[in-house]
């Protein structure tokens, strides 16, 4: 049996594939009708490091991350999240402004603020610590530990040290491809922005000041769990790099081919 040291534990042990993004956020991306499953574009990214654009549906997993004690330790956290932002669409209840769907709100008691908050620094944490180029822009510094202090304790003053808020696209669960997360400053403030598929994106704080004021009163609480309308995927920014990355690994591909 091959051991190696888990980065989590520090120990050694054998170590399994464990994912980064949960698998779940890979598996709602559905080929339209008539298409394989292998022809489904997921990952797209226009880091230097990395190939533009990866076609998946298991997901990005690191075999050489954690062991199966550690991978147990985020499941929780991670079915919580597939649950509340997958399954349970029921419970998003859209919110409206002069006739347009500004957001959702999920209700107090139709999730738990602690896991689900959890789940986003344990993903925050994976991102940091693989070694997969997907994932190369993730560098939290000294807020490695912070976060792994979070996941051991689960307390609320380490949680607390982190701020999310959510966002999706005006579209179906499965109907978006996931993009290379990257880190952006708001006012001087950290914030890293992970795309997981189905419309969403998280805007994670990683930083001691509190989020700016536009951000402030969006984020997750025990109170409150809302949803920002992004609006129309075919409208966005990020459409535009998707279809930018797309026509330059269409070039790469051809020129390959060319030179073989």
């Amino acid at each position: 049996m091959c051991m190696n040291t888990c980065k989590f534990c520090l120990k050694q042990a054998k170590l399994v594939d464990a994912h980064i993004i949960p698998r779940a956020f890979f598996e709602a991306i559905k080929p339209s009708k008539g298409k394989k499953r292998n022809e489904v574009l997921v990952l797209v990214t226009n880091s230097k490091e990395t190939f533009p654009v990866k076609k998946t549906v298991k997901g990005t997993f690191d075999p050489n991350l954690v062991c199966f004690k550690c991978e147990e330790r985020f499941g929780p956290f991670d079915d919580h999240a597939i649950r509340v932002l997958l399954k349970d669409v029921e419970n998003h209840t859209p919110k409206h402004l002069d006739g347009q769907t500004v957001a959702w709100i999920i209700e107090p008691g139709k999730y738990d603020h602690k896991k689900i908050m959890l789940f986003f620094i344990s993903l925050l944490w994976r991102a940091d610590k693989t070694d997969l180029p997907f994932f190369a822009r993730v560098n939290l510094g000294p807020y490695a530990d912070i976060a792994k202090k979070a996941l051991l304790t689960q307390k609320n003053e380490d949680i607390n040290k982190f701020s999310v808020f959510l966002a999706r696209y005006n579209v179906g669960l499965g109907r978006s491809p996931i993009l290379d997360p990257y880190s952006e400053r708001f006012d001087g403030i950290n914030i890293y922005h992970f795309y997981l598929g189905s419309g969403y994106m998280a805007y994670i704080k990683v930083d001691k000041r509190p989020f700016p004021k536009e951000f402030e009163s969006f984020k997750l609480s025990p109170g409150l769990f809302l949803i920002l309308n992004r609006g129309n995927l075919e409208n966005s920014k990020d459409l535009v790099v998707m279809q930018k990355v797309y026509r330059d690994t269409k070039k790469l591909r051809l020129n390959y081919i060319k030179a073989r």
